[in-house]
């Protein structure tokens, strides 16, 4: 499937984050779709269980860059 056709240009949450400009949002979109594809594998890890669902295992190897978000986003 086509990036843009699985993802819209609108902001999640737009008008919450309007009213509440402290609020952050965390995307790992990049580490779970290309540009141009959606694959099914990822350095060996099978990313999705099912057809909108990740493995446990993937979501596992994205720990590190969600903290890393998390935690630049809270000033921490």
């Amino acid at each position: 499937m086509p990036f843009t056709s699985a993802l819209t240009d609108a902001l999640p949450f737009g008008e919450l984050l309007t009213s509440a400009p402290t609020i952050s949002l965390t995307d790992l979109t990049d580490l779970i779709c290309r540009p141009a594809s959606w694959p099914a594998v990822v350095g060996n890890v099978r990313v999705y269980l099912d057809d909108n669902h990740l493995t446990k295992r993937y979501v596992e190897t994205m720990v590190p860059a969600f903290r890393a978000q998390f935690l630049a986003a809270a000033g921490w």
